[in-house]
């Protein structure tokens, strides 16, 4: 799989799509991974934090969103789109939370402590609950301050989500 911006036909996909592709390179080609582990640090982990207006060190999954968004050509942000916590105000201000997982939107989780995690989903769910995501800041247990783009399954219980 090769740059899908390069691709002749990028401009015709839908937001959706590119969205979904492009998280796949970051994820399969790119293999982006924090350098060191742990610190959410590295070159591809500092575009998407500054994508976010948000400082190196600082956790990133909701960042990673944003940059690829923001690569896609979409111009629509929360005031501070590093943080979970307003991608979900901004979501239900602008009317954008779905009532299921489709491919190319967003999931969330957000904690009674203000902590949270997103990413991009993949696919719509299964007949258990069960969708597929590509996430920033996770790894294959799904953590929230992982450290690197992952593909996870995951249930839809408990998470909100949000069509763009």
């Amino acid at each position: 799989m090769s740059d899908p911006t390069l691709s002749a036909e990028w401009a015709a996909w839908p937001l959706t799509e590119k969205l979904a592709q492009l998280a796949a390179y970051h994820c399969d080609v790119l293999h982006v991974e924090e350098e060191p582990r742990g610190s959410n640090r590295g070159a591809w982990v500092e575009r998407y934090l500054a994508a976010a207006g948000a400082e190196a060190g600082e956790p990133w999954c909701a960042a990673f969103v944003t940059y690829l968004l923001r690569q896609c050509g979409y111009g629509s942000f929360p005031e501070s789109p590093a943080a979970v916590s307003s991608w979900g105000r901004w979501a239900e201000d602008h009317h954008k939370i779905a009532f299921t997982a489709m491919r190319g939107g967003l999931f969330f989780l957000l904690r009674a402590d203000g902590t949270g995690h997103m990413g991009i989903c993949l696919s719509g769910p299964d007949e258990d609950g069960d969708f597929r995501t590509i996430e920033g800041n996770s790894n294959a247990d799904g953590s929230r301050e992982g450290y690197a783009v992952v593909r996870r399954a995951r249930n839809a219980s408990g998470l909100r989500f949000i069509a763009l």
